[in-house]
């Protein structure tokens, strides 16, 4: 149970830190984010929020995206739900991760698992 607690507690930290590292850079909700391993990057969906990061192991990329719930907040304690996404992914493929309804990630493995590129996808303007 305290691993838990840990765990919550450090993809909060993460989740404030990357969206607030993200908020200084450009605001563009479209704009493709290359990745090294570990390096994390976060994108807001509406009222959640989104850590992706990746690890890798030879030529595979493991890719991994948090979604955080809007908080729900009960004397000055904030309370929110999680979900954890991952994809294996070898090098010079793609795997598509959609966290939300009308909202879907492309994760890149590239340059021998070394970088990874997340493009947010647009998907409404596939579906016309």
């Amino acid at each position: 149970m305290m691993s838990i607690a840990k765990t919550a507690l450090a993809l909060a930290i993460g989740l404030v830190t990357a969206h607030m590292a993200e908020a200084a850079r450009a605001n563009d909700p479209t704009a493709a984010r290359e990745l090294k391993p570990n390096q994390s990057v976060a994108f807001r969906i509406e009222a959640t929020a989104t850590l992706s990061y990746f690890t890798n192991e030879g030529r595979t990329c493991k890719a991994i995206m948090w979604v955080a719930a809007a908080p729900t907040w009960k004397e000055k304690v904030a309370t929110f739900a999680t979900t954890k996404y991952e994809a294996d992914i070898p090098v010079g493929k793609f795997a598509i991760i959609t966290p939300a309804p009308r909202k879907a990630f492309a994760f890149e493995c590239r340059s021998e698992a070394q970088v990874m590129t997340i493009r947010p996808l647009m998907l409404e303007s596939l579906e016309r």
